[in-house]
């Protein structure tokens, strides 16, 4: 199965839209993170390292779950167990 690239990549630039960044390069500037690195993340080409994400939340305002549902990784919902 394909990744659904279009997702994430949308998914940023709303993002970023709401929080009146107007390019990648304002988040890698406030994340520390290379703007293609950044770009293969959204992408769904490199999943971010767990260390990451707690950066990539804080500089976009966003929960956890959200991000991950950004980057295309399954999270499974375990309030049923």
């Amino acid at each position: 199965m394909q990744p659904d690239t279009a997702t994430g990549q949308e998914w940023l630039k709303q993002r970023m839209a709401e929080l009146g960044m107007s390019s990648i390069v304002e988040l890698e500037l406030q994340t520390g993170i290379n703007k293609g690195t950044l770009s293969r993340y959204f992408r769904q080409i490199q999943r971010p390292s767990i260390d990451v994400i707690p950066v990539l939340c804080e500089a976009l305002k966003v929960s956890p779950l959200s991000l991950l549902r950004a980057l295309g990784v399954t999270v499974q919902d375990t309030s049923a167990e």
